[in-house]
């Protein structure tokens, strides 16, 4: 089964992360190895010499990028389960219930036809 491709989003990495996976997050985004990355960053501390902007801005990239996948996406249902938990986990578990409250009801249907009576009998007549 191929993976699908996802939307050009970045993540936190898990894997290989020094602080929150932020800088390994955005090389992995932009197909740069961590270390230019992180150069960047100290970099930019150096630059506006200080490190109260740079470290608030590493933490509200933290709080916004969701953490990575342990597994990579193969559809887009996939992915919007992902985000959407990630997100709010209370709404996710709802939506799920109320999905397979659907297709319990669906089945009882299915269920309800397929054991009635008429349903042998509407057999037998298509058979003749």
């Amino acid at each position: 089964m191929s993976c699908y491709r996802r939307k050009f989003r970045a993540y936190r990495r898990r894997r290989g992360s020094v602080i929150f996976g932020v800088c390994g997050g955005l090389a992995d985004h932009f197909d740069l190895p961590a270390w230019s990355i992180r150069a960047l960053f100290i970099l930019f501390v150096v630059a506006t010499g200080g490190l109260a902007f740079p470290v608030a801005l590493y933490l509200l990239l933290a709080l916004w990028m969701k953490p990575e996948p342990r597994e990579p996406f193969h559809n887009f249902n996939e992915e919007e389960v992902y985000n959407s938990y990630v997100t709010s986990r209370p709404e996710t578990v709802e939506k799920l219930e109320r999905s397979f409250s659907r297709l319990d009801k669906r089945l009882q249907r299915l269920e309800s036809i397929v054991t009635n009576p008429s349903f042998e009998c509407d057999e037998e007549l298509r058979r003749l």
